[in-house]
């Protein structure tokens, strides 16, 4: 049997490339927990009232979830649309637009997992479903 396609060898890595790739992930997590640092030490200097704005976000968050609970029922009644934009724009390819028309159901659950364990939430649920 002929495998018509050649196996090209790995290029090597030096080991300081391999130690900045094991390493990324800890200085990526080092510099959020200081931007989140920087951020408290800011709204500390400028004497913001952190109660008054979680009170805010409290009352804008159930506009939220309904906001995208409705783009949601409205990108699956117009789930054709969506998919010929997407091909217009380049995202969806022209050999997977029969795929991507036919995964309706399985974008739409993906939207609705996404939904109701981010915007909504458990415990929000929890407490909608009397628990």
């Amino acid at each position: 049997m002929n495998n018509p396609l050649p196996v090209q060898p790995m290029p090597s890595t030096s080991r300081s490339k391999r130690w900045l790739r094991k390493l990324l992930p800890a200085l990526s997590m080092l510099a959020l927990v200081l931007l989140i640092g920087v951020i408290v030490a800011i709204f500390l200097a400028l004497d913001v009232q952190l109660e008054t704005q979680l009170d805010t976000v409290r009352v804008l968050k159930p506009w939220g979830i309904a906001i995208q609970g409705a783009l949601i029922v409205l990108i699956g009644l117009g789930w054709t649309q969506v998919v010929n934009w997407g091909r217009r724009r380049g995202i969806v390819q022209e050999w997977e637009y029969e795929q991507a028309l036919a995964a309706r159901g399985k974008g739409l659950l993906m939207m609705l997992a996404y939904w109701l364990l981010i915007p909504v939430g458990p415990a929000t649920l929890l407490r909608v479903l009397g628990g």
